[in-house]
């Protein structure tokens, strides 16, 4: 089989070449076995987009055999079979959708859920790990709650049993940090009270499951309905905003990362340090900027960002004014870019779209965040403009 062409931590480029009367994804590729975390007899969630001229785009659960062979599922082989055999020049893309990476930042803890285990006997989920996803269940009579959360997004999950170490607990417990791995619904017919499940990974779990208890300052009042509560519900004493809130959370759980999640940098750097490292003073934009980073769906950006990187064989210029990161840094440079949201936050609408998003250099990006003379902010066409306007002045 042809060599996998690596895109970025998540994503490889796959040729065609040489795959003769194969339909296996992937076979014996140790490498992205080992770095994904694939177990036997386990599913991931993968994107795979051919080029274009093909229109298949598919996010699907994929089965992984032997922890090195990955299979098609069944409903895509009859519309893949002919592109793939006959086209052996051409190539689609692979990216691990739930991969627990470091594009998992705190913006992504976007929700709140409250478990109990036996009426409060014990602890709900202690037995779960990070080698296999597992399954989160919901209220019987609420399976639109189920339905809520997305894939790339996080749930943090509390729960205040009844004793701990034979002595009466009075205390809430954050215990895990989950991500949905899928969309699919599930019914569990042996719980008649919680049959709603969706399948979930491990981001972080405390270790002993009871060490991280209320540090005092929070409220779990509102979401302690066992619900899909906003993490917005999530009140303290102490004046956190939402976005303090998700890094305090984030801070709780720090040294309860599976090390598999944490100890890669992301190859397009940390969002939030991009845009906010260097600024000082300007409480405004920083907050901004905050919100936007805060309304993130990273799996998005990260998509959008490869296939751009794919489309220009490991380059991206910006958007704006066309500068190249490796052209200027060498290999340095290689696989860096921002992202910008094209519509204000202010409209309430979070990225759900490649189209929402724009690849800029580190300075457009500022700009595009600075109020313009007009008392607005301009758009990646009118920056566009203006660039060209005074690059046209400079030459006459």
């Amino acid at each position: 089989m042809a060599k996998l062409i690596q895109l970025s931590n998540i994503s490889w480029l796959q040729p065609f070449a040489d795959r003769g009367k194969e339909l296996l994804l992937w076979s014996s590729q140790k490498d992205v076995a080992q770095f994904c975390g694939f177990k036997d007899g386990t599913k991931r969630v993968l994107n795979i987009k051919f080029e274009d001229q093909f229109a298949i785009d598919v996010t699907d659960s994929f089965q992984i055999t032997s922890g090195k062979q990955i299979s098609f599922p069944k409903q895509l082989i009859d519309r893949v079979r002919k592109v793939v055999f006959e086209n052996p020049d051409s190539y689609f893309n692979v990216t691990v959708t739930d991969t627990l990476d470091s594009y998992f930042t705190p913006s992504n803890i976007r929700w709140i859920k409250n478990v109990k285990h036996k009426q409060g006997e014990g602890w709900a989920y202690q037995d779960v790990n990070y080698a296999k996803p597992f399954f989160l269940h919901w209220p019987t009579s609420k399976p639109n709650s189920a339905k809520t959360p997305k894939v790339g997004d996080i749930i943090l999950i509390f729960q205040k049993p009844n004793e701990i170490n034979g002595k009466r607990n009075r205390k809430v417990h954050l215990t895990h940090l989950v991500s949905p791995i899928s969309e699919t619904i599930y019914q569990d017919e042996t719980s008649p009270k919680h049959k709603w499940c969706r399948e979930v990974a491990l981001v972080a779990m405390a270790d002993p499951i009871d060490a991280i208890p209320n540090p005092g300052y929070l409220d779990f009042f509102l979401p302690n309905r066992g619900l899909t509560n906003p993490i917005a519900n999530l009140k303290n004493k102490i004046g956190l905003n939402e976005i303090e809130t998700n890094e305090d959370v984030w801070d709780l759980f720090q040294e309860y990362f599976h090390p598999i999640y944490t100890c890669r940098s992301s190859p397009f750097g940390n969002p939030a340090e991009e845009v906010l490292g260097e600024v000082e003073g300007d409480k405004v934009v920083r907050e901004h900027i905050r919100q936007e980073l805060s309304r993130r769906n990273s799996a998005i950006v990260a998509r959008a960002k490869n296939e751009a990187i794919s489309k220009g064989n490991g380059r991206v210029l910006c958007e704006c004014c066309d500068f190249d990161f490796v052209k200027v840094y060498g290999n340095h440079g290689t696989h860096f870019i921002e992202c910008h949201h094209k519509k204000p936050i202010s409209e309430g609408q979070r990225i759900t779209t490649i189209g929402d998003l724009a690849l800029v250099c580190s300075n457009c990006h500022r700009m595009l965040h600075r109020k313009n003379g007009f008392g607005g902010y301009y758009s990646i066409t009118d920056l566009r403009k203006l660039i060209s306007e005074i690059k046209t002045e400079a030459t006459q």
